[in-house]
């Protein structure tokens, strides 16, 4: 992708170029959830208080000294590694073990070849 390309999902005709927007937004893993605090993120969600419950659950998930994620790790290999379809899909974290899921982008400009699972794409 080229400096001069802005980073307009609708702009994008390549996997490659599609590959480099993901990267660009550095999703990381956010370890497991804190069994220590599960119970009352449970209960502030059953007492719809969901922002107080992000915040928590965020909060559970950072080693306590640095404030870094326990995990942290790339999250962009894995969407990169899949189909940008714009579906749900399931993965597990390959440093942690976490069980979680992501909306994979959809690029509007990719031909189907291009977006097609690269695992599975036949050339």
């Amino acid at each position: 992708m080229d400096e001069a390309t802005t980073l307009d999902p609708a702009t994008i005709t390549t996997r490659k170029d599609a590959e480099a927007f993901v990267r660009s937004i550095h999703l990381t893993c956010r370890g497991p959830k804190s069994e220590k605090h599960a119970a009352a993120i449970a209960q502030l969600l059953d007492e719809g208080r969901n922002a107080e419950a992000a915040d928590m659950d965020d909060a559970s998930r950072r080693h306590p000294l640095t404030g870094a994620y326990n995990c942290g790790a790339n999250t962009n290999d894995v969407i990169c590694a899949g189909p940008f379809d714009g579906a749900i899909h399931e993965y597990t974290c390959p440093r942690c073990g976490v069980h979680a899921r992501y909306r994979a982008p959809l690029f509007p400009g990719l031909s189907e070849a291009d977006a097609a699972d690269p695992a599975v794409a036949t050339t």
